[in-house]
């Protein structure tokens, strides 16, 4: 009550502590941003009117295991996304969290792994018309906000391991197709550094099952 005396104050709302918590955890400020620009990128409040159901442990499970097996027949994908937005996008509009040990999210998944079509459906939907789909009853522009924060949190999110973004892990396994095509997108920053100071330009091919020096060069 105090605090929001101050008019300068700036507050980020959530309907329980659980998605407070789960914000915390994955809640990235691009360090080139002021402080001015931080309030820009920052999400609204958590909207109330979600309507979509939380998913279970198991669900997140099968749904990382089926980006990460990349099936040429991506319609269970798919079907889960189009049936349950929360699949990608939590209601503090944050990714979900498939692999709670590293907080790997889809794309995480999917780019460690090299599945580069999986990895255009997930970033076709979070720079699409996701965010509406959760909040159909707010104004056009709040719900751009919040694919414009989305996205920046999908492709510059670091994980928890040893803090390295998508692009990290694309570029340390040698996929280079996916490094391509998060490199498409003027919002990934190339710049970010992991836990040990290294930007991904630095780790190419570290863990890469075969050495290849063409690939490399690329």
């Amino acid at each position: 009550k105090i605090l929001k005396e101050i008019k300068t104050a700036r507050f980020k709302m959530f309907r329980n502590k659980e998605d407070a918590i789960e914000f915390s955890g994955t809640h990235v400020v691009p360090a080139n941003v002021t402080v001015s620009d931080s309030v820009l990128l920052s999400s609204p409040k958590p909207s109330e009117k979600c309507e979509f159901k939380s998913l279970k442990p198991q669900e997140e499970v099968k749904f990382r295991k089926a980006i990460e097996a990349n099936p040429s027949d991506l319609a269970f994908l798919v079907t889960c996304i189009e049936e349950n937005a929360r699949y990608l996008v939590t209601p503090s509009d944050t990714p979900t969290i498939l692999q709670q040990g590293q907080r790997h999210n889809a794309l995480h998944a999917a780019a460690r792994h090299g599945k580069l079509e999986a990895a255009r459906l997930v970033l076709a939907h979070v720079t699409g018309g996701l965010m509406t789909r959760m909040y159909p009853e707010e104004d056009r522009a709040q719900n751009m906000r919040r694919r414009e924060f989305l996205v920046d949190m999908y492709l510059n999110m670091p994980d928890k391991g040893g803090g390295d973004t998508p692009l990290h892990l694309a570029v340390k396994f040698g996929h280079l197709a996916m490094v391509r095509l998060l490199c498409s997108y003027h919002q990934t920053r190339t710049d970010m550094t992991n836990k040990f100071g290294e930007q991904a330009a630095s780790v190419v091919c570290s863990r890469a099952k075969e050495n290849d020096p063409d690939k490399e060069r690329e």
